[in-house]
C-alpha cells in the first residue's frame, strides 16, 4: 500500500466522528514524567485534534493560582489532544519526539551557524495505556501564514516571501539530513509565525511525514507516482 500507508488511511478517514472534547479551562492532565499540566483557553481545532493553551504546574500545586493566570495571552506552551485514537496523531508524536527535542535542534543550529530554526520544540507526552498517545505538549506559536495573508489583503512583499522561503528551506534541510524525513504536507496552514518575533516562521504538522531512506543498505525509496 505505502505512500505513507496512503497518507495514514487518509488521516483515519478524516477522523470520521470528529467528536469535540470541550475540555474546560483548569482541567489537569499528567505527562509521562508525572508532571501536571493545567489547561488554559481553547486555541484551535483541526480534522483530528484540538489545541489548548497550557501551563506547567507543580506536583503540590500550580506555579500560580489558576484564577490569576487564566487571562494571560502569552502562554509559553500549547497542548494537542487527538479527537480519537488514531495512527496519524501517534505518528506525528513519534516524529516530534525524534526531530524536535531542544538539544537536538540547538546542536544542528550550532553546526550550521544558524540563529533560528523553525521546528516547534517538543516538551512532553502524556500516554493512556489503552488508547496510545493521549496528548503532546509543544511550544506555543502564533497565527498561520494563510490567515496572515488574508489579513494583509492577500499580499506579501517580495522581501517577506524570500525570508519565509529561506527559513522553510532550513527546516527541510534539517528534516532531510541523513536521508531522514519528507514532510509531505507543506502549505500555508502548516506554517506558523513566532508570536515573539513576526519575522520567524515554523513548519508544523508531521502527521504524514515519512522516511525516504530505508533498509540496512540505506537505499532511497522508489519513486512512485501518487495513485491519486
Amino acid at each position: 500500500m505505502s505512500h505513507c500507508t496512503i497518507n495514514l488511511i487518509l488521516r483515519e478517514l478524516m477522523c470520521l466522528d470528529k467528536v469535540r472534547l470541550h475540555l474546560p479551562a483548569g482541567h489537569e492532565v499528567k505527562d509521562l514524567q508525572d508532571r501536571p499540566w493545567i489547561l488554559g483557553e481553547f486555541i484551535d481545532a483541526g480534522n483530528c485534534g484540538e489545541i489548548y493553551s497550557v501551563w506547567l504546574g507543580y506536583s503540590k500545586g500550580l506555579v500560580e493560582p489558576y484564577n490569576t493566570i487564566r487571562a494571560k495571552t502569552n502562554v509559553e506552551y500549547a497542548i494537542k489532544f487527538p479527537l480519537k485514537s488514531n495512527r496519524s496523531f501517534n505518528h506525528e508524536c513519534g516524529m516530534y519526539t525524534f526531530l524536535a527535542p531542544t538539544d537536538r535542534i540547538e546542536e544542528w543550529m550550532t553546526k550550521r551557524k544558524l540563529k533560528f530554526l523553525g521546528v516547534p520544540r517538543y516538551v512532553a507526552l502524556g500516554k493512556n495505556n489503552k488508547f496510545g498517545i493521549e496528548f503532546i505538549v509543544l511550544e506555543r506559536l502564533g497565527k498561520d501564514l494563510h490567515r496572515l495573508w488574508e489579513e494583509n489583503g492577500k499580499r506579501f512583499s517580495a522581501k517577506t516571501v524570500v525570508n519565509i522561503a529561506i527559513q522553510i528551506l532550513d527546516v527541510l534541510e534539517y528534516l532531510h539530513e541523513d536521508g531522514l524525513h519528507v514532510h509531505n504536507d507543506i502549505k500555508p496552514l502548516n506554517i506558523l509565525v513566532d508570536p515573539k518575533c513576526c519575522d520567524q516562521v515554523y513548519l508544523i504538522d508531521f502527521g504524514i511525514a515519512f522516511w525516504y531512506i530505508e533498509g540496512s543498505d540505506r537505499a532511497h525509496k522508489s519513486n512512485k507516482p501518487n495513485p491519486k
